[in-house]
This record gives C-alpha cells, structure tokens and sequence, in this order.
C-alpha cells in the first residue's frame, strides 16, 4: 500500500476515533486504488472490530479482496474465519473455494484443514471435523488453536489424557500473551488477525488462563 496512507492510518490509531477514521481513509483510497487487495482487507478487519462491528461490509470487503485475488488465502482465511465467528458456519461457496485450494506451504496447509474443520463442525461431521484438526496439526504442529480444538473435542469425548495432551501442546506454542497496555503500529492489520484468531500464536491474557485452568482441571 501507498506508505503516506499507512502513514495516516498509524496516526489514526494513536488518535481518538481511531477505527472510525481508519474506515474513512482506506475507503478513501480505494476510492483512488479500488484493485488493492491489502486495502479491501485491512478495511475488512477495520470494520469487523467494535466499536464498528459492521460483519456484513467486512464479508464484503473480504469477498471483493478474492474476486481481485483469486489466490489471495489470507483473505479467504480470514472469510471463513468470520463467518465461523458471527454465524458459527462457513458458506458452501466459501467451503468448496477451501476445498479447490493446492499449496506447498506447510503453515497454509495447516490453516487450510483448520479452516475447513470449522465447516465440519457447523455440519456436526465429526470424523471428518476430527481428521481435518489432525491433518492441520501434523502437517503443520506450530500453532495453538488447531491444538486447542482437537484437544476439546477429545475431552468432551470423554478421552480426558489426549484432550490435555493436545491443549499442554497448544499452549505451549504460544508466541505472545496480549497485555493490557499493549497496541499495534496500525488499525486493521489482518496478519495480526490471523495470528490470534487462526494461528492462535497470539492470545490474550484472559484466554490464556482459560486454557490453562483447563489443563489444570484435567489433572
């Protein structure tokens, strides 16, 4: 992206109102620059985040980031994710775009499977939900919420030992505990999206002791 924007949306952050005129330059500049995948996505988390909370012109601005970039996964990522957090499924279409998806990268891999067990779960398939979290784990064993999910899925299964096995694994792979006096450099970073909600690398301190009060409760 144009730097003297991303320079005004750090001064937005430091501001008053910060998300508010963070939406209003990057519609701005897409205004200028409509085909600018990173714009349309840092509009998206923008505008997901309260106070703002607009769930459908973040969807927009996500499905219009795809149409641009048809290879763009972190937009289609971050779709799905969103759609599995305001109406606990994943789209069909969104699903069948996860499923067409080919990657060498061992960390897309491990967040494409996750991505689909989101839609097994909404389907209630469990042995493919399952397989999916372990798929997204082997091939890819760096990250935490993939971890975490199987981990309950065991638990709630009754199979106390491997739950706990897999949430000590989750935990233990997380990078960075969000503190109360902690911000970002800018208003809707989308890879700081994926990190906590798709990764789970990042976490807050709240969760992270839910996890750990978890763990506990299993011993």
């Amino acid at each position: 992206m144009n730097p003297d924007v991303m320079e005004q949306i750090r001064k937005c952050y430091k501001g008053d109102g910060g998300k508010e005129e963070t939406e209003k330059v990057l519609e701005r500049y897409l205004e200028v620059d409509p085909e600018c995948i990173e714009a349309w996505m840092r509009l998206a988390i923008t505008v997901f985040e309260p106070p703002i909370a607009d769930y459908d012109k973040s969807i927009h601005c996500l499905k219009r980031a795809i149409r641009i970039g048809p290879g763009c996964l972190e937009a289609l990522f971050i779709l799905a994710r969103i759609q599995d957090i305001i109406y606990r499924e994943v789209d069909e279409d969104v699903f069948q775009e996860l499923h067409s998806i080919q990657t060498n990268d061992p960390e897309e891999q491990s967040m494409l499977e996750y991505a689909k067990a989101w839609y097994y779960e909404s389907k209630e398939m469990w042995h493919e939900y399952e397989n999916a979290l372990k798929r997204s784990i082997v091939v890819y064993p760096g990250h935490v919420l993939n971890h975490i999910s199987l981990g309950l899925f065991y638990v709630n299964q009754g199979d106390r030992e491997k739950g706990k096995s897999l949430l000590v694994k989750g935990v233990r792979n997380v990078k960075h505990v969000y503190q109360a006096d902690d911000g970002f450099d800018e208003v809707g970073d989308y890879n700081e999206f994926i990190n906590e909600r798709i990764k789970g690398i990042h976490v807050t301190d709240v969760i992270n002791e839910l996890w750990k009060k978890t763990i506990r409760s299993l011993s």
